[in-house]
């Protein structure tokens, strides 16, 4: 602050205008008196929106239930449906609608609120159609509840666990995978296939032999296109195929090298 000079003093305003000022730009002031000013920002007038348990606003996008409230008051069930559900999550800018909605008084904060919004029918999933009161005879135990549904985004490759359940990011955990949701064949797969489309590798930055068609110990890795399973007659898949008849073409070559030269 001692690196700026003090450019104003003196300031006396009748009312909130700048023109209503009277000021000096002589001073006698130290930076000890400097102003710290923070400016009051106008929150956007929302129709509808989200809180969650806490009252705190649920983020556009996340999917989370939570207390449906229309210009900060609640929204009475009555009338209210599916159709309703639909309408209103677009309106907020949910393209897919509704996940779910009931009703009930589930926060002990609803009692605060008033009713805004009572008698809303629609006859289809946009708010255009919609009819509703503003007059309500409503108790918070009709207040509506909702989640709107959120659009997945596509991906190329994941994993799902053995209940089909999306496996975290990162997790390490072993699993099956898909293409745009749907299943990868074995035919030519090996672990360079792996490390490219799933950045499968390990600490030491070598490739992690972490798929196969099998494994006796549900903790371990085993894959069938290493050196160790070649032979093993579990590993049946296209790859291992062919990478066993490569060994066996070769071992073969080398017998009849070493007999009949």
């Amino acid at each position: 602050q001692s690196s700026y000079d003090t450019g104003l003093d003196d300031v006396y305003c009748s009312s909130g205008t700048w023109d209503s000022c009277d000021y000096s730009k002589v001073d006698d002031c130290s930076h000890s008196e400097d102003i710290h000013l923070a400016c009051a920002v106008e929150e956007p007038e929302v129709m509808f929106s989200l809180v969650n348990e806490n009252g705190q606003p649920i983020p556009l996008n996340s999917g989370e239930r939570g207390l449906l409230l229309y210009y900060g008051d609640t929204v009475c069930d009555d009338g209210f449906d599916d159709n309703s559900a639909d309408a209103i999550c677009r309106e907020m800018g949910y393209a897919l609608g509704a996940a779910e909605w009931d009703s009930g008084n589930y926060y002990d904060f609803q009692s605060s609120y008033d009713t805004g919004l009572d008698d809303v029918y629609c006859s289809s999933g946009t708010w255009d159609s919609c009819d509703y009161s503003k007059v309500d005879d409503c108790s918070h135990s009709e207040d509506i509840h909702l989640a709107c549904a959120v659009e997945e985004p596509e991906v190329m490759f994941s994993l799902v666990n053995e209940n089909g359940q999306p496996i975290p990011l990162n997790s390490g955990e072993r699993g099956l995978l898909l293409y745009y949701g749907d299943t990868v064949c074995d035919d030519g797969f090996n672990d360079t296939s792996a490390d490219a489309h799933l950045a499968c590798a390990v600490e030491d930055n070598e490739p992690d032999c972490g798929w196969g068609d099998w494994s006796e110990n549900p903790n371990g890795v085993h894959c069938c296109d290493h050196q160790d399973y070649y032979y093993d007659p579990r590993c049946t898949s296209g790859a291992s195929r062919g990478q066993l008849i490569s060994i066996v073409t070769i071992a073969a070559t080398t017998v009849f090298t070493a007999l009949f030269s």
